[in-house]
């Protein structure tokens, strides 16, 4: 799942965009990591798992994924190959279904 859909997650799972930001402990909305503009960390993204009730491995996947230059073959390239990895278990990330 992209970063915004794992906010998204977040969100609905806390309640409230307010609610998600005191579960994880800051007073930013996340209309930064959203557009690119603030690095999401890793901190950050355990924290959103947590609330989305997400697989954290699955996350970094994703999140090595998301760093990856599309633009250099080679990264391309992996990032292809860890994105079949995730595609292949659809329900991986979710604890709850």
């Amino acid at each position: 799942m992209a970063l915004i859909g794992l906010i998204d997650q977040a969100i609905k799972a806390a309640g409230s965009p307010t609610r998600r930001a005191k579960k994880m402990g800051v007073k930013q909305q996340v209309s930064s990591w959203r557009t690119g503009r603030r690095n999401c960390t890793t901190a950050t993204r355990i924290a959103l798992c947590k609330i989305a009730d997400y697989d954290l491995k699955v996350a970094l996947i994703e999140q090595v994924i998301e760093g990856l230059d599309q633009n250099d073959q080679t990264q391309a390239e992996a990032g292809a190959m860890l994105q079949a990895v995730v595609d292949a278990f659809p329900n991986a990330g979710w604890r709850r279904l």
